[in-house]
């Protein structure tokens, strides 16, 4: 069956009903997707990754677009290829990918990926979470992740190991009513776990609707670097490693748990992938310097090479800028990044948060895309342990 997609730039999308009804075409025959680009090149490359296989058959000229109210700047790209009748029924075009996937039914679940600036004023970061907790009950999501040092951000390893508590103390308990009181899963993405010698554990929990917990990840990889032209980090200084690589089982799919600067080993994402995970979750407080270059890259390059969704809270802005002032003058504060999102499996940034400002981004999350893909490109089944060293394991679930 023949299928026409029209590549529009997105502030021409309200042009879409107007061409049904002059046109006379259908969804069945016919599909929209909105981009952000306006160049030639760059509609052409957003036509390509949604799903059309076959050369370019014409572009609609101004002319036409003059039908089109407030639109005529806009130059549309259209595509014509060829796909199996089956799969035309399947596509459906999805709210939270603003794009066509091959989806073969409603999406699985919605989740909330935060966004935050969190400070040493732990109660002030407890109600900025209350507050997350009642928008994602209010929007239907399944999923809360919030980021690395949600609880806390001090202004040195001093202060988190005095903040540090055991997961079963007072604060985290607190936090994992949250999820009770809400019908949540929460993503914890780092709390400041308290450990033996004086140190702490950077710890990942995961929480059900019913407060329990799920799953418990300790930071494998510890940031320890001197950022070009940017600042010095070592976080074994004050942190233990853990040892364990974490998969836990949901109603909306396998999460694979890790923490920040886990992300530059991708040996850990194709174990996670191997036991199964179908959503990687990397909550984070990344530096700027490496930020700007390498989060949005690495995040892609983990959900590319293991076909999962990859949920990345974070944090932003600058932190405890008053006490800074007051307490350590002439010391930068620290700054994080930012950037929450959501990536498909294809590599797609679907859902994204505002520069530098704390909140929530929402996406839905479709399992039957990653089946989709995992079938079409069985990538897994293509290595070659035999070539080159194999370090997956099979699935325990």
């Amino acid at each position: 069956m023949a299928t026409t997609w029209i590549i529009l730039p997105s502030h021409a999308k309200a042009a879409e009903k107007k061409w049904n009804r002059k046109y006379n075409v259908t969804r069945e025959s016919i599909h929209f997707a909105a981009c952000e680009s306006r160049t030639l090149e760059e509609l052409r490359s957003v036509s390509n990754q949604n799903g059309a296989t076959a050369s370019i058959k014409k572009l609609i000229t101004s002319r036409i677009l003059k039908d089109f109210s407030g639109v005529a700047a806009a130059t549309p790209l259209v595509i014509h290829y060829d796909a199996p009748a089956s799969a035309n029924k399947k596509r459906k075009f999805t709210k939270g990918s603003r794009r066509m996937e091959a989806s073969g039914g409603k999406p699985t679940a919605k989740v909330a990926v935060a966004m935050m600036t969190s400070s040493s004023d732990a109660e002030a970061n407890f109600k900025v979470i209350e507050e997350f907790c009642r928008k994602c009950k209010k929007e239907g999501a399944l999923l809360l992740c919030l980021p690395e040092c949600f609880a806390f951000m001090g202004l040195g390893p001093k202060e988190s190991i005095q903040f540090s508590q055991p997961l079963t103390g007072p604060l985290l308990t607190r936090y994992s009513a949250l999820a009770k009181a809400h019908g949540l899963y929460i993503s914890f993405g780092g709390f400041q776990e308290k450990a033996q010698e004086g140190k702490v554990y950077n710890t990942h929990v995961v929480v059900d609707p019913e407060g329990k917990r799920i799953a418990t990840y300790r930071k494998i990889h510890l940031f320890d670097v001197e950022v070009p032209n940017g600042r010095t980090f070592k976080e074994s200084s004050f942190t233990r490693p853990g040892e364990d690589v974490v998969v836990c089982k949901t109603p909306f799919g396998n999460l694979g748990v890790t923490i920040c600067y886990d992300l530059r080993f991708p040996g850990l994402y194709s174990v996670l992938r191997a036991q199964n995970a179908q959503i990687l979750l990397v909550p984070a407080a990344f530096a700027m310097k490496t930020g700007m270059d390498h989060w949005e890259v690495l995040l892609r390059a983990r959900a590319i090479e293991n076909q999962c969704y990859v949920l990345a809270a974070a944090q932003c802005g600058v932190h405890n800028s008053e006490r800074y002032r007051t307490e350590l003058k002439g010391k930068s504060p620290r700054e994080s990044y930012g950037d929450a999102c959501v990536i498909d499996p294809w590599g797609k940034v679907i859902a994204r948060g505002s520069t530098g400002r704390p909140g929530l981004v929402f996406a839905d999350l479709d399992l039957k895309f990653v089946e989709h893909l995992r079938q079409a490109m069985p990538v897994f089944q293509h290595k070659k342990p035999e070539i080159y060293p194999n370090s997956t394991t099979r699935s325990s679930i």
